[in-house]
């Protein structure tokens, strides 16, 4: 497993007393976050809200694994796209 990369700037917390339906509320704080996204290498930044085992309070970690993920989902279809674009047109496929 890769190093964690906390997030600077964003902080999770859920209320005890909330309903099920009520998940976590973040905190923003603006510019430490918008510093730590301008430090980020990409345009897209994939999150993941965790529980700590030890206490149970609730942090935010950069998912790795979702970015990776999502490059291989463009690369599969950026295949299957040239893969189409080669197929030969039959003439009588055309519909005018």
């Amino acid at each position: 497993m890769a190093d964690v990369q906390w997030v600077n700037g964003l902080r999770a917390r859920r209320n005890d007393n909330a309903p099920d339906w009520a998940i976590t509320k973040l905190t923003c704080y603006k510019r430490e976050f918008i510093d730590w996204l301008n430090e980020q290498p990409d345009d897209e930044v994939f999150l993941e809200v965790l529980r700590a085992k030890s206490t149970g309070n609730l942090y935010l970690k950069l998912d790795e694994d979702q970015k990776e993920y999502m490059q291989k989902v463009r690369e599969d279809g950026l295949q299957k796209a040239k893969e189409i674009v080669k197929q030969e047109i039959v003439e009588d496929d055309i519909p005018f």
